[in-house]
Parts: C-alpha cells; sequence; structure tokens
C-alpha cells in the first residue's frame, strides 16, 4: 500500500472543502475572475506552511506532556501527531504535483491537486484542533471572532415546577386484602 493510500485511510478520505483560512476554486470563482495557477499555488503553499507550524506545535506539546509524565495527553497527542505528520507529507508531495502540472500547463491537475492541498488544510486546522483539546485547550473559535449569545424563552416558567400539588382527580390505591399476599 503506497503511501497516499496510506494517508487517505489515515486521514479517513478525502473531501474537496477548504480550511477556514484557505480557499477553494469554487469560492475563489464565486469573488470573481477564474483564480491564475499561481495564486493555487501560491494558496498551496500556505496551506504547506501551516502544516508544519502545526505540526511543530503539536511535537512541542508531545514533549511537555512526555516530562510531565501525562500518559492520557501524550497518547492523544501522539495520535493527532502522526496524522498531522501524514497529512503534512501528502500536502508536500501535492504541492510538488501542483508544480508539475503548473509547468505541464495542465488545467485538470492543477484544479485536482489545489482542491486535494485545499481538503487537507481543512483536515489540518482539524487536527491541529484535536492536538490542543488533548491539552485542554479549545481553538475551535479561536480568530473567528464570533461569540456566544445566550437567549431563554419567555414561555419557560420561572418557578420550580418539580413538585406540582395533587389534583382532585387522584384516587388512592385500595387496601391489599392480605400481608403476606
Amino acid at each position: 500500500m503506497g503511501l497516499a493510500a496510506i494517508s487517505l485511510f489515515v486521514l479517513g478520505g478525502v473531501s474537496a472543502v477548504s480550511a477556514a483560512s484557505d480557499t477553494t476554486v469554487q469560492e475563489l470563482e464565486a469573488q470573481g475572475p477564474a483564480p491564475t495557477a499561481s495564486q493555487m499555488l501560491e494558496k498551496a503553499r500556505a496551506i504547506l506552511a501551516d502544516a508544519e507550524r502545526s505540526t511543530q506545535s503539536a511535537t512541542q506539546s508531545l514533549r511537555s506532556a512526555r516530562k510531565e509524565n501525562d500518559v492520557v495527553k501524550s497518547l492523544c497527542l501522539d495520535d493527532k501527531l502522526a496524522q498531522l505528520e501524514v497529512a503534512r507529507a501528502t500536502v508536500e508531495e501535492r504541492v510538488l504535483s501542483l508544480e508539475g502540472a503548473i509547468q505541464a500547463n495542465n488545467a485538470e491537475g492543477i484544479e485536482h491537486d489545489f482542491s486535494v492541498v485545499s481538503a487537507l488544510g481543512d483536515r489540518i486546522g482539524s487536527l491541529a484542533n484535536e492536538a490542543g483539546q488533548c491539552i485542554g485547550e479549545d481553538r475551535t473559535s479561536e480568530g473567528t471572532g464570533s461569540s456566544l449569545q445566550v437567549t431563554f424563552d419567555p414561555a419557560i416558567p420561572t418557578t420550580d415546577t418539580s413538585s406540582l400539588p395533587l389534583g382532585p382527580n387522584i384516587s388512592t390505591p385500595p387496601l391489599a386484602a392480605s400481608a403476606t399476599f
């Protein structure tokens, strides 16, 4: 089984979606004129750089967890790091393939490689978040500028409804005929 097959197995498949900070071909087309091959290559290289940063961060966290002798964190981070390394290696291969497709002027190959790199960028972002969760950090909304707003339905009673008064229609059960029955 080749590295590509292993990476698809480990990554759980690849879908053509983009990372939060990256752009797919369809999104670029919706923004205006079709992206150029050089724009796609620039985005792909940015995804590769992000993959390398995420891998380094997970490596540092794993070293810290091992110093603290935290087995649970170490196992979790080791798993995420292994997946990050496979994803990074696959992105690196796809960037090289994208460069080759650009040199060969293969439009279909360019779009395909860019879509795969974008999908892997999304997976790398997810894995980086999961690695953060291994050590107790929640990075799911980091940098998105989002905030949580809580609203309460005014129809919800404000009084304690756990012990309602008994109504007049409740009858008492009949007495037992025998104590040993």
